[in-house]
């Protein structure tokens, strides 16, 4: 077997580690493509914490999507939210802080399934996948009133969650193109 050929063998928590990466490195500058001159510092902090957990929700949903085993899938995700609770704990974050986070993750997540159904709609009759970045909006900023601002933060999810995907295509874990579940 030459070396192009070698199969490196990953475990579970390496990808968790990766993506908690990621996510750290796409957090310091979540308004790229904003405008946010006209927000509140309190606007502004809520929309980047609303965007973290729209980066986080995309990257869970690809790794649902990209991986063939769900045990697998689910203990890489396992991982990466555990890594994600530690960072928080690092920075100070309190019990009490991490509960409440958790707690808004979870609602959240539950909401972001349900506005993906609402997209792959959309998609399907020849409309506008708009309802995530119209969700994000509406959790951060109590609105959706900017258009703009809305189909950016769609382009967010969107933009992750393909970079999420081919990030994973490189694990030998994951589905291939014939087995891909989308």
């Amino acid at each position: 077997m030459n070396e192009a050929n070698k199969r490196i063998e990953v475990t579970c928590e390496q990808p968790g580690l990766v993506l908690l990466k990621w996510t750290t490195e796409a957090s310091k500058d979540p308004f790229e493509g904003l405008d946010v001159g006209k927000m509140s510092e309190y606007e502004r902090r809520k929309l980047e914490d609303e965007i973290t957990i729209l980066k986080m929700f995309a990257i869970t949903y690809a790794v649902q999507q990209q991986v063939t085993d769900p045990n697998v899938g689910q203990t890489v995700l396992d991982f990466y939210h555990e890594h994600f609770g530690n960072s928080m704990k690092y920075i100070g974050a309190g019990a009490g802080e991490q509960k409440s986070f958790e707690k808004t993750l979870q609602e959240r997540y539950e909401a972001y399934y349900d506005v993906l159904r609402k997209d792959a709609e959309a998609r399907r009759t020849g409309g506008i996948p708009w309802h995530t970045g119209k969700t994000v909006s509406e959790h951060a900023l109590g609105h959706s009133k900017d258009p703009e601002c809305t189909m950016s933060l769609f382009a967010k999810f969107s933009s992750t969650f393909k970079a999420t995907k081919g990030l994973l295509r490189e694990y030998k874990i994951l589905a291939d193109r014939k087995n891909r579940r989308e």
